[in-house]
């Protein structure tokens, strides 16, 4: 009855697209969040029917971390339309990119488990050809392998001798990310480019903005197209034609957000001082909360507060407090990026978010949290 309980949870959230309560399994019934993602038509009940869920993925006692950390058989799940499948390597079974046992050994992994989509060994690189995840996810048609051929992953890019974490350090030209069938377009908007979104000048307004908080994934306060001006993350991933250039085209990697020497972990996590990290100019600050030091939210020791946490500090985009619902309503961030003309006030109407899923009577905490 305690599901994921064969996992070692035993009482503990999960942090990072985990955080739920008794009953996981419910997800894995017809339309639900991960099925659609990857298991099309298929119901995750039969992959752990016995009780010990994703056991026939290879889990053998051991917790996921963020879609990275795994136990023995991740090539299971490279089968056709199984999640990472068809993010990237379409029609090819991740199967043989790890087949003798050492799972990502052929993308330069030797013997380490990967981080948050971010952590790596010494071959990145060889990700970067033909059908590759990061290529189809933005670089269409570009082999990411250009990028970094010479030994210096990402160089091409201005990184300058570092690992990438989580889709947050980065150098020079950004921007050539910005090019037709971007991420987040291909992700809920297809065929659409975030520019008509936004084309006016007010980046996300046609979204229904209007003056709410974002969680996850970009706090701010009633100007989101304030962040869509000239070096700005999100202008450059969608809005085609800005650089990154203006933010560290010095060299100096994330220097002119405070960075100061240290690589930054899942979007966050950097270097000693992480409480700077809410001062003018951060990276947080200008993602969202334009002009506001993240201080002010968390001043009193009760970060995030002021979006209903009550309390309790926020865990890699997962775990929250009591207005998430709001997130709701018309035009909001996740029902464009999957159910598209859909609002997900109709999923919730009645005031319990994501019942038609199944849900019963809570609401979910991005891409996680659930009843």
């Amino acid at each position: 009855g305690t599901l994921w309980d064969t996992l070692g949870h035993t009482g503990a959230h999960w942090d990072a697209l985990g955080h739920f309560g008794t009953h996981w399994d419910t997800l894995g019934h017809t339309g639900m969040l991960w099925d659609t993602l990857g298991h099309t038509g298929t119901h995750w009940g039969t992959l752990g029917c016995s009780g010990t869920l994703w056991d026939t993925l290879g889990h053998t006692g051991a917790h996921w971390d963020a879609l990275g950390h795994f136990g023995t058989h991740w090539d299971t799940l490279g089968h056709t339309g199984m999640l990472w499948d068809t993010l990237g390597h379409t029609g090819t079974h991740w199967g043989t990119l790890g087949c003798s046992g050492t799972l990502w050994d052929t993308l330069g992994h030797t013997g380490a488990h990967w981080d948050a989509l971010g952590h790596f060994g010494t071959h990145w690189d060889t990700l970067g050809h033909t059908g590759m995840l990061w290529d189809t996810l933005g670089h269409t048609g570009t082999h990411w392998g250009t990028l970094g051929c010479s030994g210096t992953l990402w160089d091409t890019l201005g990184h300058t001798g570092a690992h990438w974490d989580a889709l947050g350090h980065f150098g020079t030209h950004w921007d050539t990310l910005g090019h037709t069938g971007m991420l987040w377009d291909t992700l809920g908007h297809t065929g659409t480019h975030w520019g008509t979104l936004g084309c006016s000048g007010t980046l996300w307004d046609t979204l229904g903005h209007t003056g709410a908080h974002w969680d996850a994934l970009g706090h701010f306060g009633t100007h989101w197209d304030t962040l869509g001006h000239t070096g700005m993350l999100w202008d450059t991933l969608g809005h085609t034609g800005t650089h990154w250039g203006t933010l560290g085209c010095s060299g100096t990697l994330w220097d002119t957000l405070g960075h100061t020497g240290a690589h930054w972990d899942a979007l966050g996590h950097f270097g000693t001082h992480w409480d700077t990290l809410g001062h003018t100019g951060m990276l947080w600050d200008t993602l969202g909360h334009t002009g506001t030091h993240w201080g002010t939210l968390g001043c009193s020791g009760t970060l995030w507060d002021t979006l209903g946490h009550t309390g309790a500090h926020w865990d890699a985009l997962g775990h929250f407090g009591t207005h998430w619902d709001t997130l709701g309503h018309t035009g909001m961030l996740w029902d464009t990026l999957g159910h598209t003309g859909t609002h997900w006030g109709t999923l919730g109407c009645s005031g319990t978010l994501w019942d038609t899923l199944g849900h019963t009577g809570a609401h979910w905490d991005a891409l996680g949290h659930f009843g």
